[in-house]
């Protein structure tokens, strides 16, 4: 029961992702405004930033080192953006390992709470997303190598 429930859901967020094998036609994409992007990625810029200068404040009451702070974390922040999309775009396992990534580090978060109180070691959470990222690539190159010779 739980595999059928899991293969379900699977299938559903495949389906949404690629909507044209779903019933062998390709269905129209609805197409996003470009503003309403742009509207959404500075508005997730500007609450990760409120988040870091609050951070910053809550260490050092230096304005100095918080606006410093605040313009580094946009600037690293839009950076890594650019380049995570870049490598989702060739690679798209990687927007689920990512997923999985969230879901461990949630884990992580929890664990750590007081009232449980286990640690996770640093350089063993740092091998596990390592590890995470290479099979990830390794998945891809293994599936384009099947879709490759299934095409000839």
């Amino acid at each position: 029961m739980q595999f059928t429930y899991c293969t379900c859901r699977c299938t559903f967020f495949y389906e949404q992702h690629h909507p044209e094998s779903a019933n062998g036609a390709k269905q129209p994409r609805k197409q996003r405004s470009f503003w309403g992007t742009v509207a959404t990625v500075e508005l997730m810029d500007i609450v990760f930033s409120v988040d870091s200068i609050l951070t910053a404040l809550a260490i050092d009451n230096n304005p100095v080192i918080v606006l410093l702070g605040g313009c580094i974390g946009i600037l690293a922040m839009r950076f890594v953006a650019q380049v995570m999309i870049g490598l989702i775009a060739r690679v798209p396992e990687l927007l689920y390992m990512a997923y999985v990534l969230i879901a461990v580090i949630a884990v992580k978060l929890f664990l750590s709470l007081p009232q449980i109180d286990i640690e996770v070691p640093n350089v063993l959470f740092s091998v596990f997303v390592l590890a995470a990222f290479v099979i990830t690539i390794l998945w891809h190159n293994h599936t384009q190598r099947r879709q490759q010779q299934t095409k000839d």
